[in-house]
This record gives C-alpha cells, structure tokens and sequence, in this order.
C-alpha cells in the first residue's frame, strides 16, 4: 500500500544514523520488512536495487556525516566509561576487602588492555615504532576507543594512512568492540550481578557498571 511504502521510505533516513556504513544501513533497513526482504529473493530486482542502495547510503553518510560521528562517538563514551567504571568497581571490591572478585575484576580489564595490545600491534607494525609506542599510549590511558573513532571518521579515505596499517579502520574498530564484548564487558557484568547475588548488596557504583556495560554492548551489536 501507499502508506507502508511511505513509512519504509521514510525509516531508511533513520537507519542511517544508526549504523557505521552505507551497507550495514541497507542490510539493516531491509531487515525490519518483510516486503523487502521478499522483493530481494527476486534475482532481477536483486541484481540493481540493492546496488543502487548501497551507493545512495554509503553518499548519503559521506554528504550527512553527522550519524557517523554521532554513533561513533557515542560507541566511544560508553566503551570509556565501561573501563572505569569497572575499574571504580574493583578499587569498591578491594576496599570492602572482597579480594577474589576485585581480581576478577581486573582481570577482565588487563585482559581486554592485553588483547588490544595485541590487536594494536597486529595492525600498525608496518607504520614503525613511533606508531606502535602511540597506540600503546592510547590503549594504556584508556583513548583507544575514542582514537578508533576518530580514524574512522577522518582516515577511512586517507590511502596513505591505511596502506601503512594491515586492516581499515572501520575494520580496526569493530575488531576492538569484539575484544571488549567478550573480554571485558560481558564478563565484568556477569561477574558483578554474581557478585550482587551472593552478598545480597551492592554499591551504586557497581550499578552504574552494570548499566554502562550492557549499553556498551547493545549499542555495539546493534
């Protein structure tokens, strides 16, 4: 009808601002109709209209970078507050004297610091040791995810840049969110909902955690 075909038009704009590439938008606005989803088994519709999306997304987000920018630094501040509100959590732990959760805790932290050490070396080796000494830098004070953002919306076309590094940024980025999920995220709130289970307490602090960790990775898997 006029007015279905009306209100799937108009939510491709809001599938825009929520994801990172002019692809995932397509892939994700096609996903929420079943009519579209049934015009895309056509093989001939198939083979121009979602080609045809995908450029008109990937210009739209290079002409309106505002929700590019918008969800990355979003993706940013929560994956920064997730670190220190799981490290805020683990000083809480350690001075109620609960020393195997507050090493739990911290164990999750310098797992995902190591892995993304990793990762950091895995991807800059070739821009030489000034660029890995910068990417320890920023992994160590907790800017990697923010720096991720920044490449993604300033260095994704600079060919220089990229040709120096293994993967592209936005590659880089989702690489680190993975690292995050399941080796700080997901465990540090199971952890301390477990925590919360067995004491019977908890501090406002390791409530903000939870809360924080789990828009970190719903926003990221979204």
């Amino acid at each position: 009808s006029h007015a279905e075909a009306t209100k799937i038009g108009a939510s491709f704009a809001i599938n825009l601002a929520l994801n990172l590439t002019g692809e995932g938008a397509v892939d994700a606005w096609m996903m929420r109709f079943p009519a579209l989803l049934e015009l895309d088994k056509d093989p001939d519709f198939k083979s121009w209209f979602r080609p045809m999306m995908n450029k008109i997304g990937v210009t739209l987000l290079g002409r309106v970078g505002w929700g590019l920018k918008t969800r990355v630094a979003i993706g940013a501040i929560l994956s920064v507050l997730d670190l220190v509100s799981d490290v805020a959590v683990a000083y809480v732990f350690l001075r109620e004297e609960e020393y195997l959760y507050c090493y739990f805790t911290m164990g999750t932290v310098l797992t995902n610091l190591f892995l993304s050490m990793a990762l950091g070396v895995f991807q800059h080796w070739r821009a030489g040791p000034m660029a890995l000494f910068k990417e320890f830098l920023y992994i160590s004070f907790a800017l990697k995810p923010v720096v991720d953002g920044y490449r993604v919306v300033y260095k994704s076309q600079d060919e220089k840049w990229i040709e120096s590094r293994t993967v592209n940024p936005m590659v880089e980025l989702t690489a680190t969110k993975v690292l995050e999920i399941f080796a700080e995220a997901v465990p540090g709130c199971i952890l301390q909902m477990y925590a919360y289970i067995q004491r019977g307490k908890t501090s406002s602090v390791a409530q903000l955690s939870i809360l924080v960790a789990a828009l970190s990775v719903g926003f990221s898997s979204a």
